[in-house]
């Protein structure tokens, strides 16, 4: 134990027993009382100031070392700064003093308590601690505790380790290496606590065993991109801790490995940046950003993590991979400044098995989510390949097998299998959705949008065409601001039970349009394309024109009662009605005649054209034929007659009367009474 006044090492009778220390011994320094003899006599190690190796006035040597503790349970460390200073000479002209630990085994330095800094007394003269064995020594630092082997306040010449040997930091304390320039050859581990660097030159040789930090922290306090280091590094089951100071850029351009037989985890903290520039990271475990910026990977293409690794980012870390393509595993991202998860390459394809959380997700290029989005913003350059169920998306195209939430914008294709609710703008030139069944759906002014099926209560607006390729309906909650064209595939059924708006809807070969709700803008029902109103029955209401432009075009009514929509087929048109192609009126009911009954099919401002025929079906077989605008026909079998009139849409059934009324009704001249309605006087078709 060393004592009082007397503050160097190399005298003897500043230990006790008054003897120096032997080749191999375990120095011990404020663990017991200080001795008194006739040169000691204070109660403070080193006089109250500082110790000092030697003080030889020239280079000394001590004797080789196995262990070196300290401690200031017993408040023996100078009491004005509350530190203990080791420095290399007392001499009024500073020499160089060198320090040997031999052993591989024991602690090599252990603070138990207080403060020690080992640094030289001048730029002119080294501190120098020399490991001299093979194989690793703990430095352990107390919990509390700081060991500085420090010179970062001097220009040159500063307290350094040198050796074979390696070293691995325990202990909840801290291990300064700020300044120095360490050529130990046998590797630094970072097992506990807190080791702090200013350079990768602190952490022993380029050339020597590595770094390996699990458990404990690597500080940095210096260091920008230029500074690089071409070390392995390696972490552990017990993560690896990087602080990197603010303003500090922290560049490892070697690979960062498992320790062997582990699963390595790397978290990062600071406001500073790390960059991980290896071309093969091949640690596994997950990665956490806390803080700062964490970059990845080369701009050239490539590095980056692991295929499969989990990341994390904190609501205050960034990360920038800039490899092109990289797979992960859960992703998590808590940040929301723009871009805070940046995967920057504008090349390759990066998949992610999930991602999760509300921050703020970038890909520069193309992208696959297999667990789909739920949260957070999340933008993608090129062709973003996920399933939505919240957060705010955007992508150059979109490949998605569902949308159940969120708000997705799209501006090139997108193509999605089923949309449920969520927001949606499309703005590519052509995008398809298999079945649309909610949500609100914007498309873009030049946007052609294909929908195979669905019943939609949602919203549609904009866009330049909608096709329907499959049965599909409008639903009755449904509401559309819809600008463009809607063209219903062949083969197929659109029907409107809510609100369809749309510059023009038309109804192509062998489809079918149907419905009981509101139909906007121009129809045109073209060839061998059927009008079918109500959902068995109902009334579709057509706010512009409707056309039967074709002589094949068809209009198919239900007839199971006297109630308009509601229990026969009805078309309001609030435009002007062209007639063409063929009538089907199918009754389900025999209703009771006479005198007549009369059922309201077409409702309209203005009207144009003829029918080609007229059909009556079901409980009835007729087919009428046409004078002017008057179509009339009878159904022997069942004693009564039909009249259509064209001027007013209005459908007529009447008893065929007895021959005995009939003959009556001829001495009048009025059988054509009994028999049709007359048509309105003005109007006088061929």
């Amino acid at each position: 134990t060393v004592a009082g006044n007397g503050r160097t090492w190399s005298a003897a009778a500043n230990w006790a027993g008054d003897s120096g220390f032997a080749v191999g011994d375990d120095l011990v320094i404020g663990q017991q009382a200080l001795a008194s003899n006739s040169t000691i006599t204070s109660t403070q190690i080193g006089g109250g100031s500082y110790m000092a190796i030697s003080n030889s006035g020239s280079l000394y040597t001590a004797n080789a070392i196995r262990s070196l503790t300290l401690s200031n349970a017993l408040g023996q460390f100078p009491t004005a700064t509350g530190n203990l200073t080791i420095q290399n000479s007392n001499a009024g002209t500073a020499f160089s003093s060198i320090v040997v630990f031999n052993t591989a085994s024991v602690d090599a330095i252990k603070l138990e308590s207080g403060n020690v800094t080992f640094t030289s007394r001048t730029s002119g003269a080294n501190l120098t601690m020399t490991l001299n064995y093979t194989g690793m020594s703990n430095i352990a630092v107390a919990s509390g505790s700081t060991l500085s082997i420090d010179n970062s306040g001097l220009t040159t010449s500063p307290a350094a380790l040198n050796g074979t040997g390696g070293i691995t930091k325990t202990g909840a304390g801290t291990l300064s290496l700020l300044g120095n320039t360490n050529t130990f050859t046998g590797g630094l581990t970072v097992a506990e606590g807190v080791l702090i660097v200013s350079s990768f030159a602190n952490v022993g040789s380029a050339s020597g065993a590595g770094v390996t930090v699990n458990g404990g922290t690597l500080r940095f306090t210096g260091g920008t991109a230029n500074s690089a280091s071409s070390r392995v590094f390696s972490i552990g089951n017990a993560t690896g801790t990087f602080d990197i100071d603010s303003a500090v850029n922290t560049r490892i351009s070697g690979n960062v490995t498992n320790v062997s037989g582990q699963i390595g985890a790397l978290t990062k903290n600071g406001l500073g940046t790390l960059s991980l520039n290896g071309t093969v990271n091949t640690y596994t475990g997950l990665t956490t950003v806390n803080n700062g910026l964490l970059v990845l990977g080369i701009s050239g293409g490539s590095g980056g993590l692991a295929s499969g690794n989990a990341l994390t980012i904190g609501a205050s870390g960034t990360a920038d991979f800039q490899n092109a393509g990289q797979t992960l595993g859960a992703v998590a991202n808590a940040n929301t400044a723009t871009n805070a998860l940046n995967f920057s390459n504008a090349a390759g394809t990066t998949t992610l098995a999930s991602l999760s959380g509300g921050g703020n997700t970038r890909f520069g290029s193309n992208a696959t989510i297999t667990g789909g989005i739920s949260s957070g913003t999340v933008t993608a350059v090129g062709l973003l390949t996920a399933d939505i169920t919240g957060g705010t998306v955007s992508a150059g195209s979109l490949s998605a097998s569902t949308i159940s939430g969120g708000s997705t914008t799209v501006s090139g294709i997108a193509t999605i299998g089923t949309m449920s609710a969520g927001n949606a703008t499309l703005n590519g030139a052509t995008s398809s959705i298999t079945t649309l069944t909610g949500g609100n759906l914007t498309l873009g002014a030049s946007t052609a949008l294909t929908v195979s099926s669905g019943t939609f209560n949602g919203s549609l607006s904009g866009g330049q065409s909608l096709f329907t390729t499959g049965n599909f309906t409008f639903g009755s909650t449904s509401t559309s601001t819809f600008s463009g064209a809607t063209s219903v595939g062949t083969g197929q059924t659109l029907v409107v039970n809510g609100n369809l708006s749309s510059a023009s809807v038309s109804v192509t070969s062998g489809a079918t349009l149907a419905g009981s709700g509101t139909v906007t803008g121009s129809t045109t029902i073209g060839d061998s394309g059927t009008l079918a109103p109500g959902n068995s029955p109902g009334l579709l209401t057509f706010t512009g024109d409707l056309t039967f432009n074709h002589v094949d075009a068809k209009a198919v009514f239900e007839v199971n009662g006297t109630g308009r929509g509601t229990t026969f087929d009805a078309v309001n048109v609030n435009g002007a009605l062209a007639y063409n192609g063929d009538l089907t009126v199918s009754f389900g009911y025999s209703p009771t005649v006479p005198p007549s009954v009369t059922y309201d099919l077409f409702n309209f401002s203005t009207e144009t054209g003829n029918f080609d025929t007229i059909t009556i079906g079901g409980s009835y077989t007729a087919s009428l034929s046409r004078t002017g605008d008057l179509w009339s026909g009878n159904d022997g079998g069942n004693t009564v007659t039909f009249s259509f009139d064209q001027t007013n849409g209005v459908l007529t059934v009447a008893a065929i009367p007895e021959p005995s009324a009939l003959a009556a009704l001829a001495g009048f001249g009025v059988i054509g009474l009994a028999l049709f309605r007359r048509r309105r006087a003005s109007a006088t078709k061929l």
